[in-house]
């Protein structure tokens, strides 16, 4: 009998040091998944990010600042017109970042839907159009326009909830200069 108990007692030691090593290896897989999983939301984020600003940038290259809207009242908006002259704008709304093209009220989102925008700001300089007509701005007349602009996003999905946003800031001068 007591062989069978030291037996029955060795085989139990052996099952609760398996079931330890077994509920280990999987807090190890779980967790490295999780991780695994915040890694491909933090590089969608970051695309989507990198995607948005090529797309800025472009247009404030190509374009001109549309000074006929006050640069310092919202820095949530950007005021642009494109080589033909078409309106090119540019917002925060809500949690996304979007493009408007023409005299229409059609906003497109430019960022995909796994991407929420905490923050987006464009800082216009100088204030007022350094192109206009010699006497109607005190600003030196050869200035050349630049907009400085503010991303803040974060992963949409609940995974990397309370995450610190990504922050990209970057400054761009028009190339369009008109003297």
């Amino acid at each position: 009998k007591i062989i069978i108990m030291i037996c029955y007692f060795k085989l139990l030691i052996v099952v609760g040091i398996f079931a330890i090593v077994a509920t280990m290896a999987i807090d190890i897989f779980l967790t490295t998944n999780q991780t695994a999983k915040k890694s491909v939301a933090s590089q969608q984020v970051q695309g989507a990010m990198r995607f948005a600003i090529e797309n800025i940038v472009r247009e404030i290259h190509q374009g001109t600042i549309d000074y006929s809207y006050n640069p310092s009242a919202d820095t949530e908006y950007l005021y642009l017109r494109d080589p033909s002259g078409q309106a090119v704008r540019f917002r925060k709304n809500v949690s996304t970042l979007e493009i408007n093209r023409g005299e229409t009220v059609d906003w497109q989102p430019l960022l995909s839907n796994e991407v929420n925008v905490v923050s987006a700001n464009f800082y216009v300089a100088p204030l007022q159009d350094p192109f206009a007509p010699a006497g109607t701005i005190p600003e030196p007349p050869n200035i050349q326009p630049r907009v400085t602009f503010t991303i803040s996003a974060q992963p949409a999905n609940t995974l990397m909830a309370g995450a610190k946003p990504f922050f990209i800031q970057t400054t761009v001068v028009s190339r369009t200069y008109k003297r």
